[in-house]
């Protein structure tokens, strides 16, 4: 059913799992790339949307930084997957992963983070970045520059986490718990794909849940036309109560993933424009 190349999905620290039609599953690990100082570590660890990293024909790029070098934040480009090119660009909006990070030190050298997920992807001649904790978007150049920013506004949910780690001050590991179920269970914003046989854009987006299992607080789609402007927004799970948020783009339409308790069952809603 998949007329994409191929699909990947990132598993661990460094490790890429790649499925294609020729090569079927396969596995690739980077730790050291040339330019960048020491071992690389990936900034994220997939967001609650799925950690698929292409699962519709947008080109991916991958967000690094060194353990060395914690501040400093590298695209990766994958020109194909499996294929990694060790083309290094700054990361331009570096401030937004700072301004927005849990943080508690458990002693003089160890830490828990909680922080935002990132979503790189290019789009014609540009880099577009979104992230989970905010509705805006962000157009940057090839050498990581900002560009262009787009704030979008919803009937539904509001443009942003209520919760702001920069006005947080995490006391004790209990206060760092209870301060990130308040961050999980805010309003989140899923990556942006391309609509199956079509020139518009979507993204999923979690409201506001009691529970983060419940997802009482509904599952929107939003579509975006070719520029990125907004056209319509949508509840999809009223019906749908099992309906989770993990999802990947075939060309027949957008499959999501069907909450269960049992092991042995794997289903999806489709998803159809």
């Amino acid at each position: 059913m998949n007329y994409y190349d191929s699909i990947a999905f990132y598993m661990g620290s460094n490790s890429f799992y790649i499925d294609s039609k020729s090569e079927g599953l396969s596995s690739k690990k980077f730790s050291q790339v040339e330019g960048v100082e020491g071992s690389l570590q990936r900034i994220t660890q997939g967001s609650e949307f799925g950690n698929c990293l292409r699962c519709a024909d947008n080109e991916q790029v991958l967000l690094f930084n060194s353990i060395e070098k914690q501040g400093d934040y590298y695209f990766l480009q994958a020109e194909k997957l499996g294929q990694i090119n060790d083309e290094l660009i700054d990361f331009g909006l570096s401030g937004e992963f700072a301004s927005n990070k849990i943080e508690f030190a458990i002693s003089a050298k160890n830490k828990v983070v909680k922080g935002p997920v990132s979503y790189i992807q290019k789009i014609g001649n540009r880099y577009l970045v979104s992230w989970d904790f905010q509705s805006s978007i962000q157009f940057l150049n090839f050498s990581g520059e900002n560009e262009l920013a787009i704030a979008f506004n919803s009937d539904f949910f509001p443009n942003r986490k209520g919760f702001s780690p920069r006005d947080q001050r995490i006391t004790d590991h209990q206060d760092f718990t209870a301060k990130s179920t308040e961050w999980n269970n805010d309003v989140s914003f899923g990556p942006i794909y391309r609509v199956p046989e079509s020139e518009n854009y979507f993204r999923l987006v979690k409201g506001k849940t009691s529970h983060r299992s419940k997802l009482d607080g509904g599952i929107f789609i939003v579509i975006f036309d070719s520029e990125f402007n907004f056209l319509a927004e949508k509840l999809i799970n009223a019906d749908t109560p099992e309906m989770g948020l993990e999802y990947f783009v075939l060309k027949s339409g957008i499959y999501i993933k069907r909450v269960t308790d049992s092991e042995d069952l794997l289903r999806y809603y489709r998803l159809i424009f």
